[in-house]
């Protein structure tokens, strides 16, 4: 009687279920760790541990004719923005114009401040014009105020201001006094390279100031307990816009992104598996790079290759400690308000809530899944691929796309191997991946792209090892 003999060298197949986000590793992906992807687009942490779809984004109102140079909010309650140099707030159903005349191109900061005004007034400066006060009707001049001051921040009863390498400070609870004895002042910031403030945060009982190049924290409630020390010297960051507080960590864009606590120098493992997007900001529009939050994740947009605005969004699941990027948003200004919601402006003079729906603004969005090279334990064993599939949910009108490359880094040598798009939408699909044209590759990449919603639940690879001669 004959028998089947066993195949030789089939390994057990390998499965992942839990899909980790990118690292993008500089050794074409060789040492990316399983469930990671290589590169990726437009795909978010929301269903993890499977893979699916970034949330949508929606116009607010109309557009408002110019670059959105500033994102605020009066009491959480009540969003403005600042674009082609007009001031406008967001009645719940259109952009109402509180003010004209504004640079139109200059960064906004913002806070929030009472004092001895009669009501909590929304504090904005750019540098450029004297800072603002909106007290809930009308904006006027802060009165008093530095006049070309700029990253307004409130920190212990108090309005702090930098122009250049100074730091202004107003008397304690007194919004428009900047200038009395003893109470408010200054305070010169000198440093080696010469470079201005270009940045500040209040919080955890210090003010964090930023130059280009340093960081300093000034401990202290007052001028007669003042204490200006340095963390570094050698790490700062790109623009105060750049620089984001999010559940009492200081995250910044510079030549790493960095997440500061207090007590010792910035850190920046976390940020290792998109080191490679970071290094590729366009050198010449470092000022371009804006940081924001939802509340859970952090997101900071870049203006990476030879862009001049931003084209990318890096998104950091704090929860996960899970990377994802997202294109095709010009993002200039981010702001979260109360608990949930978060928006987007961009150059184009459009303000975006995020986080709505499933398409870009009605625009049916592209993503993809790009896999490091997968092999066998070593890369000079030939390898036969002997299976591979995915199971999938697919809702009516999106697609799917399989592609696979037998090169770890050229990017011209893809095969389309599957194409769906189900009229009926489908659930739990096991999707089989043809591999005629991988079938005897040492190592093969596997890309995944489509349009609109959906969700990948298992990614499985079988294969051969064929022996080294």
């Amino acid at each position: 009687m004959a028998y089947w003999k066993e195949i030789r060298g089939i390994l057990p197949p390998q499965t992942i279920r839990q899909f980790k986000g990118v690292y993008n590793s500089e050794d074409s992906g060789f040492s990316t760790p399983e469930g990671f992807a290589q590169d990726i687009r437009n795909i978010s942490s929301q269903s993890y541990p499977a893979l699916s779809l970034k949330p949508g984004h929606s116009l607010l109102g109309s557009n408002l004719g110019g670059r959105v140079t500033g994102l605020l909010k009066w009491q959480e309650t009540e969003l403005h923005a600042i674009a082609n140099g007009v001031w406008s707030k967001w009645t719940g159903i259109a952009w109402s114009s509180v003010a004209t005349g504004l640079s139109t191109s200059a960064d906004c900061s913002f806070a929030n401040f009472k004092g001895n005004l009669s009501a909590i007034n929304l504090i904005m400066a750019n540098g450029v014009d004297a800072p603002r006060r909106y007290d809930g009707t009308t904006v006027q001049v802060l009165a008093g105020a530095p006049t070309t001051g700029n990253f307004v921040e409130q920190h212990d009863n108090r309005l702090y201001m930098a122009t250049g390498n100074t730091i202004s400070y107003s008397a304690l609870s007194k919004a428009d006094d900047w200038s009395t004895p003893k109470d408010a002042g200054q305070i010169v910031l000198e440093t080696n390279n010469g470079q201005s403030i270009i940045g500040l945060r209040g919080g955890n009982q210090h003010l964090t100031v930023f130059k280009k190049s340093s960081i300093h924290e000034l401990f202290g409630t007052g001028p007669n307990n003042y204490r200006l020390i340095e963390v570094a010297n050698d790490i700062g960051a790109f623009s105060n816009k750049a620089i984001i507080n999010a559940a009492g960590v200081l995250y910044f864009i510079s030549n790493r992104i960095y997440q500061y606590n207090g007590g010792s120098r910035p850190d920046f493992e976390f940020s290792k598996p998109v080191q490679n997007y970071i290094s590729g900001i366009n050198p010449n529009a470092t000022d371009k790079c804006v940081a924001g939050t939802n509340g859970r994740n952090v997101y900071f947009g870049i203006p990476y290759g030879t862009a001049t605005e931003c084209n990318l969004i890096l998104e950091y699941d704090t929860q996960q400690g899970a990377w994802y990027v997202w294109d095709n948003i010009p993002v200039t200004q981010f702001i979260k308000q109360g608990y949930s919601a978060w928006f987007s402006g961009d150059t184009n003079g459009n303000v975006f809530m995020m986080g709505t729906g499933s398409t870009d603004n009605g625009t049916a969005t592209h993503w993809a899944w790009i896999s490091p090279p997968y092999g066998a334990e070593t890369l000079a064993r030939r390898t036969n691929w002997y299976n591979m599939y995915l199971i999938v949910d697919l809702p009516p009108g999106s697609s799917l796309n399989v592609s696979l490359n037998r090169s770890a880094n050229d990017d011209t040598q893809w095969y389309l191997v599957k194409s769906i798009t189900p009229q009926n939408g489908i659930q739990n699909a096991r999707i089989i991946i043809p591999l005629a044209t991988v079938a005897l590759s040492n190592f093969v990449r596997v890309k995944l792209d489509g349009f609109g919603p959906f969700k990948l639940y298992e990614f499985n690879r079988q294969m051969r090892e064929m022996p080294i001669k």
